[in-house]
């Protein structure tokens, strides 16, 4: 498609029409639009008497968040950051990877989203992929990447005593000369379906449309907004470096909501304490966090009654869930939604009002306004794989000619389903060999891989097991060499150091017996299930903690779908 390009003013354009480009892809458009996320942060001047981002005692306003993004982008700059340079953000949710992520975003730089929960190996494997100039890391992560790299501390960004929320009126930050809305804005990493993590490059017009057709849903459009509207107040605790989060954290800055960080890792009481003390308005999590904190409520009486919207994602919702969500949160009732999406799709693709949930509780939703979805090769039931077609898609994978999207801009989901008469959207099952526990998606093959490294180890197959908390669990089954002598417990050591801790089988049977195989030679992934469902005491391990282990000596722990650990 062709890009909008040009000097932008410093605020963008927000028009309700939609149009199909004449160049390129035919994508669906708004005319007008802003082109430059930096014009987003601008629009946050019209809010800058409000609080924005809370942190345990840590509050900054509007205008304090400006000033220190200005100061930190002159610290980055000096240190030789400019437009078109990776600078890679390591960390837990905090106040200073806000900062980092529009800092680099103001000099024109593509930041990097580094998951604060990759093992050295995973790490050093993405960032030899962008070959970030720069590595921006917390406390708990200085020491995580290896020689080679240049890393700083994110509070280094913000020592300038002219950055504090006293200091002067800010201004509106400059868009970089020439910006344009095809231009790299963050390259986040995917677990895909085979091998190590791969980079989707999101551009400003994918961040921006995914954000322009919720703000048309929700009417919430800056010419849309009265100076005096009520403030969102929105409890984040997925992981800033998942897409949603980006989602949620370009949102706050347009409609001028406040952002509330736990103070420590996911805890079902911390997140009612916050409810309560916040007075939270709007919060999104995947169903394992949810029902976790349901499960908190019918301990002890609370009062929840400021949350009056609830968003699920990550994974899917059962509808017994769905019931409980809307009876321990009354006030959310009609607001208790659910999307679905990916992040090589730039976030979402559906969404399912509270409304839609309760008429069509099996549904994803209706695609949103600037999405296309089809269903290829459907079967006699119309199931088949969902396609999508989207300005808010990646441009591609970093660093690779490899990817899911075709000439024609469809891109190839990996999941299966139906689309009824009225637009609703079901999904029936994955085509893809993806594991998603707790809302963090793994790559059986990349943890196959892993396991196959192993000098006494024949075969290896990754499935996933269900898991009522978790939604699936990770399960393996590996064929030893004749004479080994090596329990599942030696095994998990050994994976240690190549997986993260959620990738690690919780769910390992190990023998000398050739893998099960299908027709066709393949493993035969349904029967490792039914292998893996068998009681074995042997072999089959008790599972470890649940959303985050015991973390490694010098490193805070933080689970798929949770808050980060350590000091905000």
């Amino acid at each position: 498609m062709g890009s909008r390009t040009g000097t932008p003013g410093p605020l963008g354009e927000w028009g309700q029409d939609r149009a199909r480009s004449q160049q390129g892809v035919p994508f669906l458009q708004y005319e007008p639009r802003p082109v430059s996320l930096v014009q987003l942060l601008n629009e946050s001047h019209r809010w800058d008497h409000r609080t924005h981002l809370v942190c345990g005692a840590e509050r900054i306003g509007f205008a304090g968040l400006r000033r220190q993004v200005a100061a930190a982008a002159r610290v980055l700059g000096e240190l030789g950051v400019g437009r078109g340079d990776q600078v890679a953000i390591l960390g837990w949710n905090s106040t200073g990877w806000v900062i980092s992520f529009w800092a680099s975003t103001v000099l024109g730089a593509v930041p990097v989203f580094a998951n604060a929960w990759w093992s050295r190996a995973e790490l050093d494997a993405a960032l030899r992929v962008c070959d970030p100039v720069l590595v921006l890391s917390d406390d708990a992560h200085r020491d995580l990447p290896g020689p080679g790299y240049r890393v700083r501390n994110m509070r280094e960004l913000t020592r300038d005593p002219a950055a504090g929320d006293s200091a002067g009126q800010p201004g509106l930050l400059p868009v970089p000369a020439g910006a344009n809305e095809g231009d790299p804005a963050a390259i986040i990493f995917t677990s895909g379906s085979t091998g190590a993590a791969k980079g989707a490059v999101l551009s400003h017009r994918s961040i921006i449309a995914q954000l322009h057709s919720v703000l048309a849903m929700a009417r919430k459009r800056p010419s849309e907004l009265p100076a005096d509207a009520e403030p969102e107040v929105t409890l984040v605790t997925g992981p800033l470096f998942h897409v949603g989060a980006l989602q949620t954290l370009v949102r706050s800055v347009v409609v001028g909501g406040e952002l509330v960080f736990l103070d420590g890792r996911f805890d079902p009481a911390a997140v009612v304490k916050a409810i309560e003390s916040e007075r939270i308005t709007r919060w999104g999590g995947v169903p394992t966090m949810v029902s976790r904190v349901l499960a908190y409520l019918r301990t002890s009486a609370h009062d929840v009654s400021s949350l009056r919207a609830l968003t699920f994602g990550g994974s899917a919702v059962a509808v017994p869930l769905l019931e409980r969500t809307r009876e321990a949160f009354p006030n959310a009732h009609s607001g208790v939604s659910q999307l679905y999406g990916m992040t090589e799709a730039g976030g979402s693709l559906t969404f399912a009002s509270g409304r839609s949930t309760l008429a069509h509780p099996d549904a994803v939703g209706r695609a949103l306004p600037l999405v296309e979805l089809r269903i290829s090769a459907p079967d006699e039931e119309g199931v088949g794989e969902i396609l999508a077609r989207t300005p808010t898609q990646m441009s591609g994978y970093w660093g690779t000619a490899e990817s899911p999207i075709a000439a024609d801009g469809w891109l190839q989901t990996g999941d299966l389903g139906r689309i009824d008469e009225d637009g609703f959207l079901y999904v029936v099952g994955r085509s893809k060999d993806v594991i998603i526990r707790g809302g963090e998606n793994i790559a059986a093959g990349h943890v196959e891989s892993a396991l196959l490294a192993h000098p006494e180890v024949v075969e290896a197959g990754v499935v996933g097991v269900p898991d009522p908390d978790l939604g699936e669990r990770v399960g393996a089954v590996v064929c030893l060499r004749p004479g080994a002598d090596v329990s599942p417990d030696e095994l998990r050591g050994f994976l240690r150091g190549a997986l993260s801790y959620f990738e690690i089988p919780e769910l390992l049977r190990c023998g000398t017996s050739p893998l099960p195989t299908t027709g066709s030679n393949k493993i035969d992934k349904a029967g490792l299930r039914v292998l893996l469902s068998e009681p074995s005491p042997p072999l089959l391990a008790p599972s470890p903690p649940l959303l985050a282990p015991a973390p490694p000596p010098g490193r805070s722990a933080a689970g798929p779908g949770g808050s980060p650990a350590g000091p905000c």
